[in-house]
């Protein structure tokens, strides 16, 4: 997928078009999909149901929305083994991946995405309150990532219920707002500082 051009999904737009709550048995869409290449303009990926994205490249996607690389939203889940993301740009938050739902990554790399007007450098996961979302991340690397406009050089995790990082590397990342100060609304908000 190269050069794709879009205010969302460049390459793929996944949509669930029944709301799950007036319609609990209906299957979320949901997408596999394995050794794909990424780059262009307007989120790569836009989803909004089941993503699982393994060993893929997305390489120098910009957008204007949050997640230049991969957005979801609608309580979506996303898995991600293997997959390495670079110098992504977003004017938004979540320089990489913008996250709305549960979350897992394996074996990810996020190197030198960058959110130039906001927060979260490579990745911001969310859910609307403290317990509608759970991240996990294993032997994932992040290094040069930066925030310009806020915080979390690397990831901000926000509105999520539980978060488990094992044997993550977080190397060289920035931020331009000093991690030790956080807002007066951080109850529900975990931040990883940037080292």
């Amino acid at each position: 997928f190269k050069d794709n051009v879009a205010d969302a999904g460049g390459a793929i737009y996944l949509s669930t078009v029944l709301d799950p709550e007036e319609n609990p048995d209906h299957v979320r869409a949901a997408a596999t999909i394995t050794g794909a290449t990424f780059t262009g303009h307007g989120n790569a990926i836009y989803a909004t149901g089941v993503l699982n994205t393994n060993n893929c490249v997305f390489y120098k996607n910009e957008g204007k929305s949050a997640g230049a690389a991969v957005s979801t939203t609608g309580g979506s889940v996303y898995t991600d083994n293997g997959s390495v993301f670079v110098e992504n740009s977003t004017t938004n938050q979540g320089g990489a991946v913008s996250l709305y739902g549960d979350t897992v990554l394996t074996e990810s790399k996020f190197y030198r995405n960058s959110s130039t007007a906001n927060r979260a450098g490579a990745l911001l996961a969310t859910g609307a309150s403290q317990a509608d979302a759970s991240f996990a991340a294993k032997n994932v690397w992040f290094e040069g990532n930066t925030a310009l406009g806020g915080n979390g050089g690397a990831v901000v995790l926000t509105g999520v219920g539980s978060a488990m990082l094992e044997n993550c590397t977080f190397k060289s990342n920035a931020a331009t707002t000093d991690e030790s100060t956080p807002p007066d609304n951080a109850s529900n908000t975990l931040r990883l500082p940037t080292w």
